[in-house]
């Protein structure tokens, strides 16, 4: 068997193909193949890799219609004989111990792959170089030093071309087994496969490869959009095979968020306004979920004096195996909440989602961003969600001010808010710093009010507690509860009870920003305040109104 099989695709290069595939013959290290596939070439190329195949019989030419990189590497892989391989662009060219290099450091390490630098070219004249010495501080003393699976994948979707690249990388051969490249954005799919399956990695701190970039001045909107369809095609499937494998998945989804808005912002400039329209479209989710607006939810709970559940982005991330600040990752509650969000919305009980999802327009840029995030991360589960479901009420119930553009209406859904529970005997189950309604009359219509207080954080530790309370002190009252995760499945139980449970949410920090005409997300000084200060600094002043209010405290962790 064969050291090292050369992988080199080749489509009219004839300018730079024989600078190429002489720097492959002087190799130091002599025990590879090259296998050469020309694409189609309308050029010289063909004729000047058959001379190479004439002077020397480790060069193996083969020829295809003009299908593509992706086709011509897949016969490469096909033909290849090596234990390891490594690819070069034909218009590349590799340094004389580039090889040598390469299976001296895998030896050493018994890496499955080996990552080198690389000097960047632009019409042959010297550019720059990416040297991996200044990422990794070991490369200062050591020849080579280990890198993992989760950090490959973060260099690969931060576009680092060390490791994006097929170039630049001696590759055990199995690794591709049962892979192969597509003609969609085809270093990111293929690669981040390949990573997938890494077990041992290494990078060196040398710059053997030579890298040619070259300018391309074609682009036009049908392209441009094309590139961002593929991307967004090969980052749902990387996500995918990471949920399949039960690997890095959150973090995976964080990171191709971001590639792709990386990706969106570099072609939005560049395309008509036209294509700007379609881009837009490409970024509007698929998904069949129905979401009634702010004012018809409301209305619906005020005629059938419904129960509610809200699903906001905290909820994703906890049934997506994730903890977030207010509640620790509880494996049961995460079944819980999964099983909720299924639920079909009746008069009983209204499940709520947002409605960013079907109307973005209707919010401002910010929360447009962080949702189309959440979308792109939730994307097969909102789309089983839009199979399984008829509708949804609207979460944004709770927030109809700060990130609602049009605030013409706030006040109009603060008044239907408050007739659900005028004239109620009314039970607040809360977090120990909420205290909602505290310093405002959110709640000044109301019959009589009480207050279960639970922990600030991981509240659904006390589940138990808080449903046998909430049944004790809530018969013949409207159950607000102001209490996080915890409070979908309180609610969906105590309306299975035949309560009425409102989950409610952050209405109090809504409620003040209202009141002042905030137009930014302010610290409330005297109790919890929805994604501002964490809680901390908030100082508690004793309230004649409140301690009366409170029937039962069980937030002594906090």
């Amino acid at each position: 068997m064969v050291a090292i099989s050369i992988g080199v695709p080749i489509y009219n290069a004839d300018s730079y193909l024989r600078r190429c595939l002489n720097s492959i013959i002087q190799q130091s290290f002599q025990d590879f193949e090259v296998i050469m596939v020309d694409d189609g070439s309308t050029d010289n190329s063909f004729e000047i890799c058959q001379e190479y195949v004439f002077k020397d019989k480790r060069f193996k030419l083969y020829h295809q219609e003009n299908k593509g990189l992706a086709d011509a590497r897949n016969i490469c892989l096909k033909h290849m004989q090596g234990e390891y391989i490594t690819w070069v662009e034909a218009t590349d060219s590799i340094e004389m111990n580039y090889l040598e290099h390469l299976i001296n450091i895998q030896r050493q390490s018994q890496a499955e792959i080996v990552i080198s630098g690389s000097k960047e070219y632009q019409n042959q004249e010297f550019k720059y170089e990416i040297s991996l010495r200044s990422y990794f501080s070991e490369l200062k003393k050591k020849q080579y030093t280990n890198t993992y699976k989760f950090q490959n994948l973060v260099f690969l979707l931060s576009q680092w071309s060390s490791f994006y690249y097929n170039w630049g990388k001696l590759i055990r051969k199995n690794l591709y087994k049962g892979i192969w490249y597509k003609n969609i954005s085809s270093d990111l799919s293929t690669l981040g496969k390949v990573y997938l399956r890494t077990v041992n990695t290494v990078v060196t701190g040398e710059t053997l490869y030579n890298h040619e970039n070259i300018i391309t001045t074609d682009e036009n909107d049908t392209k441009l959009l094309k590139l961002y369809r593929d991307r967004k095609q090969t980052l749902e499937e990387l996500i995918l095979l990471s949920e399949l494998m039960n690997y890095g998945t959150f973090e995976i989804k964080n990171i191709s968020m971001q590639h792709l808005n990386i990706v969106y912002k570099n072609i939005l400039s560049k395309l008509t306004e036209s294509g700007k329209q379609k881009l837009e479209a490409l970024m509007t989710p698929s998904h069949k979920i129905r979401v009634l607006e702010i004012g018809e939810t409301l209305d619906y709970i005020l005629e059938n004096q419904s129960s509610v559940v809200r699903f906001g982005d905290g909820e994703l991330f906890l049934i997506s195996g994730q903890g977030i600040v207010y509640q620790a990752y509880h494996k049961e509650l995460a079944k819980r909440l999964k099983e909720v969000l299924f639920v079909q919305s009746s008069p009983n009980l209204v499940v709520c989602m947002t409605d960013v999802v079907a109307n973005p327009d209707n919010y401002n840029q910010k929360s447009q961003g962080f949702w189309r995030q959440l979308i792109f991360w939730n994307k097969n589960l909102l789309n089983d969600l839009g199979e399984k479901t008829q509708w949804f009420g609207n979460s944004f119930i709770s927030r109809p001010y700060m990130d609602i553009v049009d605030k013409t209406q706030s006040q109009s859904y603060f008044e239907k808010l408050k007739r659900i529970w005028k004239n109620k005997d009314v039970l607040i189950v809360e977090g120990k710093l909420t205290r909602s309604g505290i310093g405002n009359d959110l709640f000044e219509g109301v019959k009589s009010l009480k207050r279960i207080i639970a922990p600030s954080k991981n509240a659904f530790d006390k589940y138990s507690e808080l449903l046998s309370l909430s049944q004790k002190y809530g018969k013949g009252k409207l159950i607000l509860l102001m209490l996080g995760p915890t409070a979908k499945v309180l609610a969906y139980d105590l309306s299975q009870l035949g309560y009425q449970a409102i989950d409610i949410g952050h209405i109090d920090s809504e409620y003040e920003w209202f009141k002042m005409g905030a137009t930014e997300k302010v610290a409330l000084k005297n109790k919890h305040t929805a994604e501002n200060n964490l809680d901390t600094g908030v100082v508690l002043e004793d309230n004649d109104v409140f301690n009366k209010q409170v029937i039962a405290d069980i937030s002594e962790t906090d």
